[in-house]
Formats: C-alpha cells, structure tokens, sequence
C-alpha cells in the first residue's frame, strides 16, 4: 500500500471539510438541538444571592425610614419608666420600633430553640 492509497482510504481530509463560518450579527445560532426552558443551564442560589436581593427591600425601607424621621423633627417629652427625655418625634417612635424588633427577635429565638430540641429529641427515638 502506496502512501496515496493510505491518505485515500483514510477519511476526508481538511480540503474536503467546508469551513463552517461564524453566524452574522442578530443570526441565531443553529446547534441541531432545541433547549425548553427547562433545559437551559440556570446558575446555582446561592445564600450570597439571597442576600443580595433581601438587600432591597431593606434599603426601600431604610430610605422611608430616614424620610420619617426628617420630617418629624420636632421635638416631645417621653416618658417611658420613670424616664423622660425630650427627643425628636422621629427618633422616640424609631426607637420604638427598634425595641418591639428587638422584641420580637427575641421570642422567636427561644421558639426556634425549643423546636431544634423537639426535633432532637425524635431523631434519637428514632
């Protein structure tokens, strides 16, 4: 067998194959398969993302917030156990607020508590 009739016999060589071109500007291009939407590649969540976008909202309120604030400026005597203080309207009620937040905060980590150590609890019975 003659170097021609090996070069012949093996395949279609690079001056067979046509060049395939890039696709034009806005042209689609043609992979021979459809994705559904189901199909297409999707990045993973992530706990960073989910951050991300609690952030704003967050900073919707936050912004309402310092508008509330600036304007309620003038100031109110506040009693509150035995204390009074003369404070901006703005500043006693944000204070408020803070302190049911931190409330609230509060009565829901005893509850998450109590049902880490229920479910503890049923995994060694098991």
């Amino acid at each position: 067998m003659t170097a021609e009739d090996r070069t012949q016999t093996a395949g279609p060589s690079e001056q067979d194959v046509p060049e395939a071109s890039p696709p034009a500007l806005g042209e689609e291009l043609d992979t021979g398969a459809e994705l559904a939407p189901s199909d297409a590649p999707v990045a993973p969540k992530t706990r960073v993302g989910r951050v991300w976008i609690a952030l704003v909202p967050f900073a919707v309120v936050l912004a309402l917030v310092l508008v509330f604030v600036l304007q309620n400026l003038n100031h109110d005597r506040v009693h509150f156990l035995g204390w009074s203080a003369d404070i901006p309207l703005g500043v006693g009620l944000l204070v408020a607020a803070g302190l049911g937040g931190l409330a609230v905060f509060c009565l829901g980590s005893v509850r998450i508590i109590q049902l880490r150590t229920a479910a503890k609890r049923v995994r060694r019975v098991r």
